[in-house]
């Protein structure tokens, strides 16, 4: 059967905690019925806070809370089993609730002390406003009485005074339109906006009826009874922006630095603009005014173009004064514009103020001494001494409020000038732009040199910085060194025309091999030729004018033979030479002294001799016409020749810096010289190369004696280069002398190593095919390569040498033991070392190159290799006539012929 749950009348668990019926509320619904109460017992587990939960369940079908029930009916009515585990979950969940009520208050404790410090706050801030009302009170009971006693005698007082303040602020307002166009009429734009101001706190003094002493409260209804003051403050009103527009128009104006800054405060005050804004308006006019003059001065210029009759009879003179007062205006404009910009916005130092914020601080200044006050402004009225009897000392003494300590009213003197510098940029690009038609119509020199004079001595100009001067400078001398290079433009054309002429003609006369061409075609020669101008060695009858003529003329061959100069060179050279130096004389006379102005008007030659330097080339390239085939031996002096004017027009001072502004063109036009020079020296490399080649014959030898072998014995043993390698080298050392070059310039340009490397690579080709050595020289050959390895020292053939070297090595030691072959070639590379001193006089060019040996010895200035050692037995390097007495000082090695075994 089931077990049901019957209430007690008695509630003996009546007086436990709300917590104990919550649980009993929760475990109502968990009775056992019979059947769980017959089940076995499963073991407990442990709870969340490690208490043993029964399995049992307590099934409860009604809602009674079992933590009131007696003990012993819980006994009577349930199993032991049931009761302990009631007992286990009550307590469980006393404790869950004991711990939950101990957080509770450990969390609400600290919001409970500042309520109650928040509750003792208000009943002290109550208690002191009772307090305060207690005693305002007692003084409203006694002033009352006093006002009730006086206000009777001066009420009518009272009335009076605030009708004639009324009308004076009326007549304010009545005055203030005729006032407004007189002020406009004379520019006086701040005191036009200062009585604005002034009539705009009239008429809100009218207006306004929520102060405590309005004209309500003496009972009169001003918008009511005079409805003329609203009319007249919408006129007064619209002057607002006719002062505005005003005050911004003059800033297009060039004026006095005061004037100027009496515009730009009226829009202070009018408009509430910072002096960011101001400065930006400032300039935002002036480029307006000075596009205006450049477009008034483009409708002038095109009636006048120069490419009309009616421009052709315009007098010289004119054109001159109207390109001088273009200049000048624009000019006048941009400095009066930065003179008035800094003497506005900047200071000399950052502790001091600019004059602006000066005069912004003045104004809020109560010392009443200000430039501009209300007074000053009154008192020029028509009823200056009515508004000065009757108007409110409040309104007498008003000052506009300026935040002059605000960032609106904070500008910095590095701010400006970044600002003016960007405008003056601007304005100097367009002054260049349209200057160029002003100058149009001057077809001389002298003229352009003129308007240049007077533009750069304008007055205007001492306002500017030095490098705004600059600026000024550069576009005054762009502009007419631009129209001068149009001038000069035909001069350069006829200087290239002579110059290909005479190139085209000195061409002819190399190619014929004249008398006159000697010099040229060997440079060597021209240099000892006594063929100069002597001065004369007695005075005789000659005046000393004449004689200071042949030492000039003397001194001027000696130093164009120093620059190994031939006579057909230098001639070609000079046509180029004295044509651009009469043109810098020129441009030296117009620009004086100074050396800006000459760095300018070069500056505006740089496309002519750019375009100059690009004729030059292409003339000398026809003339050389070089292609990739092998050039006629006939043409390859004419090609030498070319080499060398191309190689002295990049070293010409003219050129090279020394009266010319160094520029990106003039560095193209030297490098192209010298790619060209390199051209006409592989021709002359290929070509003498060839030549030298083609000249090496060799020996006669018995064919039969080839295969016979080679019996140590007859072996040749050497210690000199071989006939046949010494007349080439010397051959090669010889052609080199037609290059016109010196030692320096050979051994900067290092032409003779790409020879030797050409012809050591020819050589040795020609070595395996033709048999230039016979066995018995193999000695001998060997001896000739290591001294085209000692010659080719640092040069990439000389890898290929070494294996020459060994190749050689082993065809001997085939022929001889390799004990003796090995001998031979020490013997022979140490014959070498010794004989390489002996050989640097002869092939000396081959030497420059080199660098000096381990200096075993301190070898002398003039023998690079060392001084050759005297040793008995030695053979000399060629054969020799024997030397006289007379010069035995001189270190000649093996002077004597010796035979060697």
């Amino acid at each position: 059967m089931d077990i049901r749950l019957v209430t007690s009348p008695n509630h003996h668990n009546a007086g436990k905690t709300p917590v104990t019926a919550s649980f009993s509320k929760q475990t109502q619904a968990a009775l056992l019925s019979p059947k769980a109460s017959s089940a076995p017992v499963k073991p407990t587990k442990s709870s969340f806070f490690g208490v043993p939960r029964s399995d049992i369940p307590i099934v409860n079908e009604t809602d009674e809370d079992l933590s009131r029930v007696d003990p012993d009916e819980l006994f009577v009515r349930f199993t032991v089993a049931q009761v302990k585990a009631l007992t286990t979950r009550l307590r469980t969940e006393a404790e869950a609730k004991q711990e939950e009520l101990r957080l509770m208050v450990g969390e609400r404790y600290r919001d409970l002390l500042e309520a109650s410090s928040s509750i003792i706050e208000m009943s002290s801030s109550s208690r002191g406003v009772l307090n305060s009302i207690r005693e305002m009170r007692e003084t409203i009971r006694h002033e009352k009485l006093f006002y009730l006693l006086s206000s009777t005698y001066t009420r009518i007082d009272l009335q009076l005074k605030s009708l004639q303040s009324l009308a004076a602020h009326l007549k304010l307002l009545l005055d203030c339109p005729e006032h407004f166009w007189k002020l406009l009429e004379a520019r006086r734009y701040l005191d036009a906006a200062w009585l604005f101001l002034v009539a705009r706190v009239v008429h809100q003094s009218l207006v306004e009826e929520d102060e405590e002493d309005g004209w309500a409260q003496q009972g009169i209804d001003v918008l009511e009874r005079f409805p003329l003051i609203q009319r007249q403050w919408d006129i007064i009103n619209g002057f607002k922006v006719q002062i505005s527009h005003k005050a911004t128009q003059s800033l297009r104006e060039v004026q006095t630095v005061q004037n100027t800054m009496n515009a730009i405060i009226s829009l202070v005050l009018l408009e509430s603009r910072s002096l960011h804004d101001t400065l930006g308006e400032l300039l935002a006019q002036r480029t307006k005014s000075i596009q205006a003059f450049f477009s008034t001065s483009s409708k002038s210029d095109s009636h006048d173009d120069g490419n009309n009759e009616e421009e052709k009879k315009i007098p010289r003179s004119q054109r001159v004064r109207d390109a001088k007062r273009m200049f000048r205006q624009a000019i006048d404009l941009l400095a009066e514009t930065v003179h008035t910009v800094r003497s506005i916005y900047t200071s000399k130092s950052p502790e001091i103020q600019s004059n602006i914020q000066s005069l912004l601080i003045e104004l809020q200044s109560d010392t009443g001494e200000t430039f501009i006050s209300t007074s000053k402004v009154l008192s020029a009225l028509p009823s200056a001494s009515l508004l000065d009897l009757y108007l409110p000392p409040s309104i007498k003494s008003y000052t506009h409020f300026i935040d002059t300590a605000g960032p609106a009213f904070q500008i910095s003197s590095a701010f400006v000038s970044s600002r003016l510098e960007s405008w003056y940029k601007k304005g100097l690009d367009a002054l260049v732009i349209r200057s160029k038609d002003w100058v149009s119509t001057l077809n001389f020199a002298a003229d352009v040199e003129k308007v240049r004079t007077s533009v750069l001595t304008s007055p205007s100009l001492h306002h500017l910085s030095m490098e705004e001067k600059e600026g000024v400078i550069r576009c005054v001398g762009e502009t007419c060194n631009n129209r001068v290079g149009v001038i000069w433009k035909s001069g350069f054309t006829t200087l290239h025309t002579r110059f290909e002429e005479a190139l085209m003609k000195a061409l002819g006369t190399i190619a014929q091999s004249g008398p006159e061409a000697q010099l040229d075609l060997n440079p060597s020669a021209a240099s000892l030729s006594s063929r100069l101008p002597w001065p004369p060695s007695v005075r005789g009858n000659q005046s000393q004018s004449s004689i200071d003529s042949a030492f000039s003329k003397f001194d001027a061959a000696v130093r164009i033979r120093r620059t190994n100069r031939t006579p057909i060179l230098d001639s070609i050279l000079s046509i180029v030479e004295t044509r651009l130096k009469e043109f810098h004389s020129e441009l030296d006379s117009i620009a004086g002294t100074k050396d800006t102005t000459k760095t300018i008007l070069l500056a505006s030659l740089r496309p002519l001799e750019d375009q100059l330097f690009d004729d030059l080339i292409a003339t000398m390239q026809t003339a050389v016409r070089v292609d990739h085939g092998r050039v006629p031996p006939s043409k390859v002096a004419s090609v030498v020749f070319v080499g060398r004017v191309a190689s002295e027009l990049g070293k010409t001072p003219v050129l090279s810096g020394d009266l010319r502004v160094e520029s990106e063109s003039a560095g193209k036009f030297r490098e192209a010289v010298k790619e060209l020079h390199r051209r006409t020296l592989s021709v002359w490399e290929e070509s003498t190369i060839g030549r030298i080649i083609g000249n090496i014959v060799s020996p006669v030898n018995d064919p039969c004696a080839k295969d016979e072998p080679l019996e140590s014995s007859k072996l040749v043993i050497s210690s000199r280069a071989s006939p046949l390698l010494l007349e080439a080298l010397i051959s090669l050392t010889t052609a080199s002398q037609q290059l016109g070059l010196s030692r320096r310039d050979l051994q900067e340009e290092r032409i003779l190593q790409s020879a030797l490397q050409s012809f050591v690579i020819e050589f040795l080709q020609l070595l395996k095919k033709k048999d230039l050595y016979p066995k018995e020289s193999l000695l001998q050959l060997l001896w000739d390569l290591f001294l085209l390895r000692t010659l080719s020292e640092g040069l990439s053939v000389q890898s290929t040498i070494d294996e020459n070297i060994v190749e050689w090595t082993r065809q001997l030691e085939q022929l001889i033991p390799m004990k003796q072959s090995q001998k031979l070639v020490s013997d022979t590379r140490i014959s070498v070392d010794q004989g390489v001193p002996r050989l640097q006089m002869i092939l000396l060019p081959l030497f420059v190159d080199l660098e000096i040996p381990g200096e075993q010895q301190k070898p002398s200035s003039l023998l690079l290799r060392g001084v050759p050692t005297d040793e008995t037995g030695s053979r000399p390097s060629i054969d020799l006539a024997q030397p006289s007495s007379r010069f035995g000082l001189l270190l000649v090695a093996g002077s004597v012929r010796t035979t060697n075994r």
